[in-house]
């Protein structure tokens, strides 16, 4: 079965337009995790998965810059962009990565897919891990179904997974208890955001270009003025989450 990372990626948002083409030590931000999920072992692929509009043309010219492939789908239904994606690419399992959550560490990559090798589950997640570092891991097969049933919007898609009970979740626990920080928030949405990679590329990449999830916890621990970076908008990002719509067709009109 073929496993393939999806990078969803747009520079269009209201919050901070062009966000992921934002420098940092002269390059864009995204380039820094595109070269970290090339370092993943067990995807067969690695997709940059983007929208049709002319302001993402930037984003397919980074894409191939890297020599990794690309996808133009669905400007809003992001389960439609992965799906065709998938179809595209003849993938069985996708490996979904939101460009917005930058330190995605691919250790994680690797044991979601070594996990579904095992259970074959319709989705897979990480538990108590700080918000934005770890992949969700969805059959196709599974994305199809919910192409299929959804009715509300595609922000927050995980949510139907989640909180719809029609499929087979495996949930992977943390072993290591110092990675146990959930209270942390590690996603670019927010000009305070962008400011807290920056500062922590800058202080690690140079260093650590394999930089793992523990070599950034290590740091926000001891310079918590960093962490903190992260954290003012926290409460605002959990009330957007929560906001998004997730409703499912009727049994009737699903048949």
């Amino acid at each position: 079965m073929k496993t393939s990372i999806l990078l969803l990626a747009r520079t269009g948002s209201t919050r901070l337009p062009g966000k992921l083409l934002h420098p940092v030590m002269g390059r864009p931000i995204l380039d820094y995790q595109i070269e970290r999920l090339q370092t993943a072992q067990r995807p067969n692929g690695l997709v940059l998965c983007t929208t049709q509009l002319a302001e993402d043309d930037a984003l397919i010219e980074l894409a191939s810059r890297h020599e990794i492939a690309n996808f133009r789908g669905n400007t809003e239904d992001v389960v439609e962009r992965m799906l065709q994606a998938a179809y595209e690419y003849q993938v069985d399992f996708i490996i979904s990565i939101g460009g917005d959550d930058l330190l995605c560490d691919p250790e994680l990559v690797d044991l979601a897919i070594e996990r579904f090798w095992q259970t074959k589950a319709d989705f897979i997640l990480f538990n108590d891990l700080p918000l934005g570092i770890t992949p969700y891991g969805v059959k196709t097969e599974a994305l199809k179904q919910l192409s299929e049933i959804k009715e509300g919007g595609t922000d927050g898609w995980e949510r139907y997974f989640l909180e719809t009970n029609r499929f087979q979740l495996e949930q992977i626990p943390v072993q290591d208890e110092s990675l146990r920080r959930p209270e942390l928030r590690m996603t670019l949405d927010y000009t305070e955001d962008f400011e807290f990679f920056k500062t922590v590329l800058e202080k690690l990449y140079p260093y650590r270009k394999n930089l793992s999830l523990r070599d950034v916890i290590e740091l926000v621990d001891s310079q918590p003025e960093i962490a903190q970076l992260s954290q003012k908008r926290s409460q605002e990002w959990k009330n957007k989450h929560a906001s998004f719509d997730i409703r499912v067709k009727p049994e009737s009109s699903q048949q």
